[in-house]
C-alpha cells in the first residue's frame, strides 16, 4: 500500500528517517550507544563492553574509567572495585588504553549520567587490558580540544578525537541519508568511472593518471612520438591521456537515457592550486539525472534532498551537532547551530531568476 504524504518526510517514508542502532558487534560485545539511548532496558544486566579510555582515575578503592567505543559522542563510566583481581594492574593504566570490561550495568548514583558499569564481583566480572598506551608522556591526544592542524600529524589516532569522531558520524549519516532519499524515489545508483579520458566540466585542472613514468624517475625513458618532444601516450596503459574524474555527470547522463532516474555519488578530483574550503583536491559529489523533468522538478528535488539530509542528522546526531555548536559554530557565528539547521528544514527555499540573482549581488 502506498504511503500517504503525511507519513513521509520530504518524499521518504518516515520510518526510514531514524538510523538503526546496532546493539552489538559481531563478537557479541555490547556497544555504548544503545546503552545510553535506553539505559533502563539494561539496568542490572551483566554485559561486556569494549573501547578506549578517555580518562583513568583512581580514588580510594575504586577506579573510574571513561570508556568510548566511537558509536556515539558520549562515553560510558566504568567503576572497578578493588575486589577485582587485577585491580592494581588496571590502576597503572592511562588514557588511550584499550579495555574489555564485563560488569553489571546499574543506575548511576551521580548526576549527569543515567547509567554506569560496576565491576565488584571477581567471579562474575572481569577487566581485560587489550592494548596499553606505553608512552603516555608523549601521547599527542590530550583531553582538551585540538585544532585539525594538530590532528593531521597523527592520522592513526585522530579518529579518537571528538571533532574527527563527530565528523565521521555526521558524514556517515549524510551518506546513508543520500541513498535513502534517492532510493525511496526510485532512482538507480550508478557507479561512474573514477579514471576517465574526458574533462567533463572543463572547470579546472585535472590530476593525470599514467604508467609511463619509470620507477627510477629517469624522464629520458618516457616514450616520445618519433623524434619530437611529445609523449607517446599509445604506450600508456589506456593508450590515451587519462585523468582522475572531476565529475561523473557525463557518464551518468547516458544511464538516465536508459533508466529514467539515476544518481552517482562518489569521489571527484580537481588539481586546483587553492587552499580554501571552496576548492578541494578530493570531494564527494551527488549528481542526480532525471528525464522528462525541467527546472521546477530539479529545484524541488534539490530542496527536498538538502532538507532530508539535515533533518536526518538532527534526528540521529544531536550530540555531535551540539559539540560542533559549542566548539565551532556558535563562537564564529554567534547563533545556535541546531536552531539554524531547523530553520533551513522548516523554511521554503526562494526561487529567483538568474537576472534577479545578479542584481542582488550587484546591490
Amino acid at each position: 500500500m502506498e504511503k500517504k504524504e503525511s507519513e513521509k518526510v520530504f518524499g521518504v517514508p518516515a520510518e526510514f528517517t531514524k538510523l538503526p542502532c546496532q546493539e552489538r558487534l559481531l563478537s557479541g560485545i555490547l556497544r555504548i550507544k544503545p546503552i545510553l539511548l535506553n539505559p533502563t532496558h539494561y539496568f542490572d544486566k551483566v554485559e561486556t563492553v569494549g573501547g578506549w579510555a578517555r580518562t583513568v582515575r583512581k580514588q580510594n578503592n575504586l577506579i573510574f574509567v571513561e570508556l568510548s567505543d566511537g558509536s556515539c559522542f558520549e562515553s560510558l563510566q566504568i567503576v572497578v572495585d578493588s575486589q577485582i583481581s587485577n585491580f592494581a594492574e588496571i590502576a597503572k593504566t592511562n588514557v588511550a588504553t584499550s579495555f574489555k570490561f564485563k560488569g553489571q550495568l546499574v543506575k548511576s548514583p551521580a548526576g549527569g549520567q543515567p547509567i554506569e558499569m560496576l565491576l565488584n564481583n571477581n567471579e562474575l566480572h572481569s577487566a581485560e587490558i587489550v592494548g596499553e598506551n606505553e608512552n603516555v608522556a608523549t601521547y599527542p591526544m590530550a583531553k582538551k580540544f585540538h585544532p585539525v592542524e594538530h590532528l593531521r600529524k597523527f592520522p592513526h589516532l585522530r579518529p579518537r578525537s571528538n571533532i574527527i569522531g563527530a565528523s565521521a558520524r555526521v558524514r556517515n549519516s549524510i551518506s546513508f541519508a543520500t541513498h535513502l532519499f534517492f532510493q525511496s524515489l526510485n532512482f538507480f545508483y550508478v557507479h561512474t568511472p573514477i579514471i576517465t579520458v574526458s574533462d567533463c566540466e572543463g572547470a579546472g585542472e585535472l590530476f593525470q593518471v599514467t604508467t609511463l613514468i619509470p620507477e627510477d624517475d629517469d624522464v629520458t625513458k618516457i616514450p616520445k612520438v618519433d623524434k619530437s618532444n611529445k609523449i607517446d601516450y599509445s604506450k600508456d596503459l589506456f593508450q590515451r591521456k587519462s585523468f582522475l574524474t572531476c565529475s561523473g555527470q557525463l557518464s551518468v547522463e547516458g544511464f538516465a537515457c536508459g533508466l529514467s532516474q539515476v544518481y552517482t555519488f562518489g569521489p571527484t578530483f580537481r588539481a586546483e592550486n587553492s587552499h580554501t574550503t571552496r576548492h578541494l583536491s578530493e570531494f564527494w559529489m551527488i549528481e542526480p539525472e532525471m528525464i522528462f523533468a525541467g527546472l521546477e522538478e530539479n529545484m524541488k528535488l534539490a530542496e527536498d534532498y538538502v532538507k532530508f539530509c539535515i533533518d536526518y542528522c538532527l534526528k540521529n546526531n544531536e550530540d555531535d551537532l551540539k559539540f560542533f555548536n559549542e566548539k565551532i559554530f556558535k563562537p564564529k557565528h554567534n547563533q545556535e547551530l541546531i536552531e539554524y539547521l531547523k530553520g533551513i528544514v522548516n523554511s521554503k527555499f526562494a526561487r529567483i531568476s538568474y537576472t534577479e540573482g545578479v542584481k542582488i549581488l550587484e546591490e
